[in-house]
């Protein structure tokens, strides 16, 4: 029985000083406010104490402010806008292929590159590819455009770049092909037959291309270009260097 009262003892004993504790604390600061007006009216040492201890603070605050905005001003430029905005992305002279290539996003990336190269000439483009192909006909109006270009176009392989999206990748400038560490790509004959054809000789022109385009960046032959296509080939990207798809790691 004593333990079980025990708790409602303390908690009598609580609730009733709760609000003496209040009235205590009440009291307190009357007092000190009391202290400190009495002090600014009649005690100039008093003012002069006060009023240099505000002065201080308030610059201290100030100062504190001002270094909470200088460190977000320097995280905003860091982080710049989110890494998919395409004003940050164009600020950073950066083109993006992103998922299967199709005429829309195509067009859009076109129009980055032509922009950025009608900027500035000379200073280099980086295009950065993860996508996993798609349309050959886009893949190739893009690897034209790295081509004609007067700017040096960098390529980087972010993740994955397979089929079409792996010649892009090696159409960049040569010496600034690059993939991340734990990249793949690969690349194969573009998909589709004869038969599926809108017209007559399309799936063979862009057969033609595919290992016209491999063996040019490459600088294999074209007969070992067709015989890799043909079988569909995988990289790592210590391989995609030896083949001469990237230049380097990064």
């Amino acid at each position: 029985m004593g333990d079980e009262s025990e708790p409602d003892l303390i908690s009598s004993i609580a609730s009733a000083a709760s609000p003496l504790l209040w009235i205590k604390n009440a009291m307190t600061g009357v007092v000190l406010l009391v202290f400190v007006v009495t002090g600014l009216i009649y005690s100039p040492i008093v003012r002069w104490i006060l009023l240099t201890g505000a002065g201080v603070m308030g610059l201290t605050a100030a100062g504190w402010i001002g270094v909470a905005r200088y460190q977000d001003k320097r995280l905003r430029a860091d982080l710049s806008l989110p890494r998919g905005d395409p004003e940050a992305r164009l600020a950073r002279r950066e083109v993006l292929v992103e998922g299967r290539l199709n005429p829309e996003d195509t067009q859009r990336t076109i129009a980055e590159l032509l922009f950025l190269d009608y900027q500035d000439s000379e200073t280099p483009v980086t295009l950065i590819v993860d996508s996993a192909g798609g349309s050959v006909a886009c893949g190739f109006a893009l690897i034209d455009a790295v081509d004609d270009v007067a700017c040096p176009v960098h390529t980087h392989c972010r993740g994955e770049a397979h089929d079409v999206a792996a010649l892009i990748v090696a159409a960049g400038t040569p010496g600034a092909r690059s993939a991340g560490p734990n990249s793949a790509l690969s690349v194969a004959l573009p998909a589709g037959s004869p038969a599926a054809d809108e017209e007559p000789g399309q799936y063979e022109r862009a057969v033609e291309a595919t290992i016209a385009h491999l063996s040019r960046v490459t600088h294999l032959p074209e007969v070992q270009v067709a015989e890799d296509l043909r079988g569909g080939k995988r990289f790592s990207t210590d391989k995609a260097i030896l083949y001469g798809l990237i230049d380097r790691v990064r």
